[in-house]
């Protein structure tokens, strides 16, 4: 159904909106903030954009988009700042400007609807949706001149056959909602072994990682592989482990002068990276290492997992405590990879005679793509790498990666829960009294509202309560021993009441246009399931007799970790899951 409605609006595709009040310059988002100004008119989110599309039978144009995208930043400036895409928008669709970042559930079930009707996925993600709410089909960037194509012509179509496009949105909504409730009957042990043959499929023996195209680092995926290793002490698992985790601290992914990792690379041999540094991403690599270094004893792991969080403590800091969401991609004169770039001439001519000499010998260069300009790789170690990473990074404090300066609460709390692993196993006092102001900032924030002020409209978060209270447990648990079971039980409890139903879990309250009920969340994304990590508190809690209502109990016992179509069919996107499952049952995570 999906690909014939996709054949059928091919040939004549996409947008319209009407004069709508213009987002503020106080808004809660940096990213959403840049657009104030623009020639286009963004409507605030909130109930009203469904009134008013219904009223004016106007089609619902929603651009979602974070800070550190490049892309998202050129789309800006070319599309949504001219006076002819705006008159098109204007006066056709009701426009709406989301922050990825504040209003996840959303973003990522319009980023779900584009890649099954698309084949891809990306930011800006801009999607078009029925006056009642159902998405009808969407783009990512696309030029000027393509675009208003595709606009003018969806909305041609939409005055004269809005009623098929509507019954058609219905359509593909229900069928995804009927997909979604889906489950299957599959014991861990087999789910296991698709989820390896899957691994098999898509690993790329010579670089590492995973697929053949542009490299992300997917650690959750990585750390239930560590673990499976665990189990089995696969030496080809091993083997594969450990390249992938040379490949993304030797090569483009990681930051050699200022440690941290980026969000991908736009190559298969993870040479040129997309300049964005999440702080999911570092957070995640933090564990990942961590663990690595537990597992297979190699002490570079660990120096990569302290590294990386230093480079998170000096450039990452809130500065209202705890740690902002991302690095911009561009540098404050609006080029990409401005911060982390050089021209080799320029960089060699900061070194003295021996340290150009350990340079030449030690340190290769990755080429930018379209430029003279090249950038340092690798994993310095020694004496002269302590000696020359200063130098280096004077340059960048004078043109200081851009901040998308706004507090995200599961990140923020996630990023504690790797902080806690490294303290654990590192001799370094630091990363202990980090953790610790972590957790003060957080415990603070548990005492509170977990409300999203995301624009006008605040909503409530699945992640925001599991990642918090996880993290709390987490830190009590291995640095503290002074249990602060109160605030734990408290946030876990009322996660539960909020959000938990009879077939699965809904990910947010509050939602403004429909959405998939519940379901049993088992995908990673940009941090691993929430269903995973409250399966991991419940247990935990429940062996420390916690003041766990029985009825919400008995309630999680039925929903909990059931399998759904969607882990079944793509097992890598639901690899904590699977995960989770297997160490459930009598066997483990052995295939």
């Amino acid at each position: 159904m999906i690909k014939a409605f996709l054949l059928l609006l091919i040939s004549s595709l996409l947008p319209q909106l009407s004069f709508a009040r213009n987002i503020s310059e106080n808004h809660p988002s940096p990213y959403v903030r840049l657009h104030a100004n623009d020639a286009v008119k963004w409507q605030l989110w909130d109930g009203s954009v469904l009134q008013r599309a219904q009223k004016e039978n106007k089609l619902i144009f929603i651009s979602s988009g974070y800070y550190a995208c490049h892309w998202c930043h050129v789309m800006r400036k070319e599309t949504f700042d001219d006076e002819q895409v705006a008159r098109v928008l204007n006066e056709n669709f009701i426009s709406v400007k989301l922050d990825r970042e504040l209003n996840s559930v959303v973003d990522a079930y319009l980023m779900e609807f584009l890649e099954k009707t698309q084949g891809r996925g990306g930011w800006p993600l801009n999607v078009v949706l029925t006056p009642d709410g159902y998405p009808l089909t969407g783009m990512v960037y696309l030029p000027k001149y393509n675009f208003l194509k595709v606009m003018r012509k969806l909305n041609n179509r939409w005055l004269k056959q809005s009623d098929e496009l509507n019954a058609i949105a219905r359509n593909i909504f229900q069928h995804t909602q009927r997909e979604s409730l889906q489950l299957k009957n599959i014991s861990a042990n087999n789910l296991l072994k698709k989820l390896m043959v899957s691994v098999e499929e898509s690993a790329d023996d010579f670089e590492g990682g995973f697929g053949n195209r542009a490299k992300f680092p997917r650690p959750y995926l990585l750390m239930s592989l560590l673990k499976v290793y665990e189990d089995t002490r696969d030496a080809d698992l091993k083997e594969f482990l450990v390249l992938t985790l040379n490949q993304m601290v030797e090569q483009g992914l990681y930051d050699a002068v200022g440690s941290g990792f980026f969000r991908y690379t736009i190559d298969q041999s993870w040479k040129v990276p997309h300049f964005e540094k999440m702080l999911y991403t570092n957070a995640a690599m933090i564990k990942l290492y961590v663990q690595a270094y537990k597992i297979f004893a190699d002490q570079k792991w660990l120096q990569v997992a302290e590294q990386t969080q230093d480079f998170i403590m000096r450039d990452m800091k809130y500065e209202k405590g705890g740690y902002v969401g991302s690095l911009s991609a561009q540098d404050k004169n609006e080029i990409e990879g401005g911060n982390y770039i050089w021209q080799k001439e320029e960089l060699m001519g900061l070194l003295n005679a021996r340290q150009q000499s350990w340079f030449e010998k030690n340190v290769q260069f990755t080429q930018v793509p379209e430029s003279e300009a090249v950038m340092p790789l690798g994993f310095w170690q020694g004496d002269e790498a302590e000696e020359i990473k200063p130098l280096l990074l004077n340059r960048r404090q004078q043109n200081k990666p851009l901040k998308d300066n706004k507090f995200n609460i599961s990140w923020n709390a996630y990023l504690l829960i790797s902080m806690v692993e490294l303290a654990a196993v590192s001799d370094k006092p630091r990363y202990k009294q980090a953790a610790n102001e972590q957790f003060n900032l957080l415990k603070n924030l548990a005492d509170s509202r977990l409300v999203r002020n995301s624009q006008i409209h605040g909503q409530r978060y699945l992640e925001d309560y599991v990642f918090l209270a996880y993290a709390m447990w987490s830190w009590s648990d291995q640095l503290s021993k002074a249990a602060d079971d109160s605030r734990v039980d408290s946030l876990l409890n009322e996660a539960l009441q909020r959000f938990l139903g009879g077939a699965g879990w809904r990910e947010s309250d509050g939602a403004i246009i429909p959405l998939p009920g519940e379901s049993l969340v088992s995908k990673d994304g940009n941090l691993p399931s929430a269903a995973v990590y409250m399966s991991k508190l419940v247990k935990a809690r429940w062996a420390e007799k916690a003041r766990i209502r029985v009825k919400l109990r008995d309630k999680l016992r039925d929903v909990a970790l059931k399998v759904d179509v969607s882990t079944v069919e793509n097992p890598l996107e639901s690899s904590s899951y699977i995960i989770e499952l297997c160490e459930q049952s009598e066997t483990g995570c052995k295939n």
